[in-house]
């Protein structure tokens, strides 16, 4: 996750520097930003819903305790 922000970040910047003399190398580094920013989004979604999942069936075991 970290590697994927730092690789977003960093080819944004290089991107924008870039697209100063290369439209098209300015294209490309912000089409692998946008590349890293997108597996940063689906690792930051599979982390939420396991936290979910975790919490939930913390919660379960608790209410059947107290049931008994």
């Amino acid at each position: 996750m970290v590697q994927a922000a730092r690789s977003g970040k960093q080819n944004i910047i290089e991107g924008s520097e870039d697209g100063k003399t290369s439209t098209e190398m300015e294209l490309k580094l912000l089409n692998v930003a946008r590349s890293s920013i997108g597996e940063l989004c689906e690792e930051m979604a599979n982390i939420g819903l396991t936290l979910c999942h975790q919490v939930d069936a913390m919660m379960n075991g608790y209410l059947r305790s107290l049931e008994k």
